[in-house]
Order: structure tokens, then sequence, then C-alpha cells
């Protein structure tokens, strides 16, 4: 659909491939950031639902506990967080600090 809307073929496979049921390993720097952060931001998002300050009240470190908390945001595949942080040659609190520090920054984009 992409691809017929003249989208170009970097950002059709960057799209194609986050998705982690497909056997295409992520290329790119960009193809890597999107399958590494795709599950992040689920995380971060149920995070900041439960605090009432929402986006305001996380960090890096709440985020990181609810990681450790597999009754927590059940659907969220830690696995493939840990993974993603590795594509990217990052450690997991980085990817965290700097995926959390995109997402305040449009906040209320996100209704956050």
């Amino acid at each position: 659909m992409l691809k017929e809307k003249g989208y170009p073929e970097d950002i059709v496979k960057a799209v194609r491939r986050h998705n982690h049921l497909l056997d295409e390993e992520p290329q790119s720097l960009m193809e890597r950031t999107i399958w590494a952060i795709d599950e992040l931001t689920g995380l971060i998002v149920a995070t900041a639902l439960v605090h009432p300050n929402k986006l305001n009240d996380v960090t890096v470190e709440s985020v990181m506990k609810k990681m450790d908390e597999s009754s927590f945001a059940k659907n969220v595949e830690r696995e493939i967080i840990k993974e993603g942080a590795e594509k990217l040659e990052m450690p997991l609190e980085e990817v965290v600090a700097e995926t959390l520090e995109a997402m305040k920054a449009i906040k209320d984009d996100l209704g956050l």
C-alpha cells in the first residue's frame, strides 16, 4: 500500500521489516531503529497510563522496572525490546532513555 502511494523504497522496507513475525532481518539503521522501538513504545505507553501525570512521571528507571514485571503489559514482548537494543548496539537503558525523550517531546500529540 505504501509503495502504491509513492513512498520511497527504504521507507517501505523499514515498515515491512519492523514486523517481528516476518523472516526479514532489519538491515539499515532506520529499519533496526523501528524494529527496536516498536515494542518499547508500547511498554512506555502502558507505563505512562498507570501514572497520574502520564509521560511526565515516567523515567528510565520506571520503564526498566516494568520490563521486569512480566504480569504488566503482558502483550509486550520484552525479548524483542532487548534484541532491538542489541541490533542497535546500544545499552538497553540508553535505548529506553532516547525513546522516552522522543515520546515526551510529542506527548501532547500522543495524548500522554
